[in-house]
């Protein structure tokens, strides 16, 4: 995941508990702000760019 980035499981919840379990994520969310982030390789990517013609 990427910095500042949140998962949130909504397997088996209704819409109005999805809802707000994501309202409370962000309520109490306390984003990082000094962070090193390092770029993947694009290696892992090539596939997805070239099947999409993006080279």
């Amino acid at each position: 995941m990427l910095p500042n980035e949140v998962q949130i499981d909504i397997a088996g919840k209704s819409k109005n508990n999805m809802l707000a379990e994501v309202i409370k994520t962000i309520d109490k969310f306390k984003p990082r702000k000094n962070y090193t982030y390092k770029l993947d390789d694009k290696k892992h990517y090539l596939s997805w760019v070239q099947s999409r013609k993006l080279v």
